[in-house]
This record gives structure tokens, sequence and C-alpha cells, in this order.
């Protein structure tokens, strides 16, 4: 049995570096947020037309549809969150039913 040396994982190779943040211009931006509240979802055909016309590349553009729809849905879930929450409290049908009670009830 042969016995190893050193940490198991010090003979893999480095880790690739992060590529640094995309940073959009405001005419990117603001084309890709137009087109984005016209169609949500792009054809690859459309996608890559988007992108040469804002001079970006392909996967630019896809992973930034990507995202948006991310943020979207979760800005939707959390609508509809507090939409249910607020109705559950002022729901008119799940509020206690009045009971009428006469003063001569009381009394005696």
């Amino acid at each position: 049995m042969t016995r190893r040396i050193g940490h198991p994982y010090q003979n893999r190779t480095p880790p690739k570096r992060k590529k640094p943040r995309t940073s959009f211009t405001r005419l990117q931006f603001a084309e890709l947020e137009k087109r984005f509240h016209k169609q949500k979802y792009l054809a690859s055909a459309e996608r890559a037309a988007l992108a040469k016309t804002l001079k970006m590349t392909d996967a630019q553009v896809k992973t930034w549809f990507q995202n948006r729809r991310t943020k979207w849905s979760r800005g939707r879930l959390s609508l509809e969150t507090r939409s249910l929450q607020t109705s559950h409290i002022f729901s008119p049908a799940e509020q206690l039913p009045l009971i009428a009670v006469s003063l001569d009830a009381l009394c005696s």
C-alpha cells in the first residue's frame, strides 16, 4: 500500500480566475430593458441579432436575460406574498361576525 504525501487536492490544477463583472453602457442597458419588457425570452436568432446591434456577445445577452428574468420573478413573488398577507389580515370574509346584543339582556 502506497502512502500519499500532502493534501489530496494539492495536485489539482488551480481554478480559473473569475471574469470581471461586465459593465453595460446606458444605451445597452436601456435597449436590453426595453426588449425585456416586450419579450421575456429570446430565440437564439433574436439574441444574436440583439447582441450584434448592441456590440455585445451572445453569451452576455443570454446571461443578462437570465438574470433579469430571475429579478423579475423574485419581484413578482414578493408582490404576491405581500398581497396575500395584506388580504389575509383585512379580508372581510374572514372577520368575526358581529353579535347583536340588546341592552336589556346586558342589564338583567
